[in-house]
């Protein structure tokens, strides 16, 4: 039986409304690299608004689109409860996509030229206990494949800060060793780019005893590191965590927290905010201040406690 595919002609095309200008802007985000997951962030702002500006019956062509419509639907957004953080998003979305259409001369001006961008509160991130990382680690402790393959993944993404997505995808030329030892990873960042990490002694010695039982695999050559029924994609990385969590009587646990957890702990350690940067990816300071937020509320605390006006009574 031959499949169909739905197909569209060039008059088909409905230039110059939102929906159909979004199309021009995706392959231009797909051009410029951008992440699927970007992509398609970006993409559902636009949609959303579209959405709204139908439902209030407001304009929905992009040189129709004023400064206060979009003021409107952000405003729908803070009245519904949405988090300052989801509503600055898409905010920055927003921003973007007008632009690019200013670049494209699609419209003369953006309507968003002169707004300023949502106030966000810095909020700290929350930060697993030492106890409850090892309760975890503990779900991991068998011999088995899956066992020793988990616990691979769960130190090195304890140890790296690395994202869900970047751990997923490592592909097993990503991987350095010295001698038998793996000692160096190199993973695929946002937009593409590319960082190396230090793999310690513990992940090592994880990834070894992982290698070892991944050899006798039939999916054995496919290039990625981690397999379950093929590659382990970042979705079977989170539910693989979801589930070891749930294993260790855990809540709260999922992929980030990993992240919050290492950038709270090289700070705290005295290591420098430069090489953090580095080490996790970030181009702008300003995830420091999110990331350090905790840390700097612990520290705030300890001093508290050294201290009291009423010792001075």
């Amino acid at each position: 039986m031959k499949l169909v595919t739905a197909t569209t002609t060039a008059g088909d095309l409905q230039f110059g409304t939102l929906r159909g200008e979004l199309d021009g802007w995706r392959l231009s985000l797909e051009a410029g690299n951008k992440s699927p997951r970007t992509v398609q962030s970006y993409s559902e702002t636009v949609e959303q608004l579209a959405d709204f500006l139908a439902a209030k019956g407001m304009p929905r062509s992009v040189e129709n689109v004023k400064r206060e419509h979009i003021e409107a639907w952000l405003r729908d957004m803070r009245e519904a409860g949405r988090s300052e953080a989801t509503i600055a998003l898409r905010y920055r979305s927003l921003r973007v996509f007008w632009r690019f259409l200013a670049d494209e001369e699609v419209v003369a001006v953006s309507p968003m030229a002169k707004m300023h961008s949502p106030k966000v509160s810095i909020q700290p991130t929350a930060i697993p206990p030492l106890e409850d990382v090892k309760k975890l680690l503990a779900t991991t402790a068998g011999k088995d494949y899956e066992a020793r393959r988990d616990r691979a993944i769960l130190l090195l993404m304890v140890d790296s800060g690395a994202r869900l997505s970047e751990v997923a995808n490592i592909k097993l030329a990503d991987v350095t060793f010295v001698g038998s030892r793996p000692d160096l990873v190199e993973i695929t960042g946002k937009g593409g780019s590319r960082r190396t990490l230090v793999i310690k002694p513990v992940v090592a010695q994880a990834m070894r005893a992982y290698l070892r039982l991944r050899q006798d695999r039939r999916d054995a050559r496919l290039p990625w590191l981690w397999l379950g029924r093929g590659h382990l994609l970042p979705a079977g990385v989170a539910q693989m965590i979801g589930r070891r969590a749930e294993e260790a009587g855990l809540v709260g646990i999922h992929p980030h927290v990993f992240r919050h957890a290492f950038a709270h702990a090289w700070l705290a350690a005295g290591n420098s905010e430069s090489a953090l940067m580095r080490v996790a990816g970030w181009k702008s300071r300003s995830m420091l201040a999110r990331y350090g937020a905790s840390l700097a509320d612990e520290r705030a605390r300890e001093e508290h406690r050294g201290f009291s006006p009423t010792d001075l009574l």
